[in-house]
């Protein structure tokens, strides 16, 4: 029994730990910029935009985490995504990234569902807008309009998080657990 109550407690840890990435280390990322694929460069280890590439997974060794990162070809914006799902928006500019920008991003993860982005409040905009829209599950968009974070190399974060898997009603798993205790009770006699 008391086996069995360690078991369950490393499943309990190990199911937490997993919950925490909502991104698999690795899962190549495709961006676009304003529906260009040449808009928007993924960014190696060194943090230079790969030549003619905008498809990126990259270990970040600076701050241990597993995260990947775009810039636009303009040096205007850049994107850092990592594997807990948060997203941060960096304005290289200081003066806003003023008209509209649209980022579209699609994780190369087919089991991959992801629920609608959020906006951090802890970090907010200080004019103009961002929104998220949900392409597919596995693709999301993110819509600047106007936007002033703060300072040169400001930031904005916001949160991709899995969509929730629904959960058998609770009636449902009784019934089930009863229906088990009535066939293994008639097998025994």
């Amino acid at each position: 029994m008391k086996r069995l109550s360690l078991l369950a407690a490393a499943g309990l840890l190990m199911a937490s730990a997993a919950s925490a990435a909502v991104l698999v280390p690795g899962t190549p990322v495709t961006g676009t910029l304003d529906g260009a694929a040449a808009g928007l460069l993924g960014a190696d280890l060194g943090y230079q935009p790969e030549a003619g590439s905008n498809t990126t997974a990259v270990l970040d060794l600076v701050d241990g985490l597993d995260s990947m990162e775009f810039i636009a070809a303009d040096a205007s914006l850049a994107l850092d995504i990592n594997s807990d799902g948060r997203l941060r928006l960096w304005d290289n500019t200081g003066t806003g990234l003023l008209g509209t920008h649209t980022v579209e991003l699609s994780f190369a993860d087919a089991t991959l569902r992801l629920a609608l982005p959020t906006l951090s409040a802890l970090t907010p905009l200080l004019s103009g807008s961002l929104q998220f829209e949900l392409l597919s599950p596995q693709s999301v968009r993110l819509t600047l309009t106007d936007a002033r974070i703060d300072t040169n190399f400001a930031y904005v974060d916001a949160q991709l998080a899995l969509a929730p898997v629904p959960e058998p009603a609770p009636a449902a798993l009784l019934a089930l657990g009863l229906l088990g205790l009535a066939l293994r009770r008639r097998s025994h006699r």
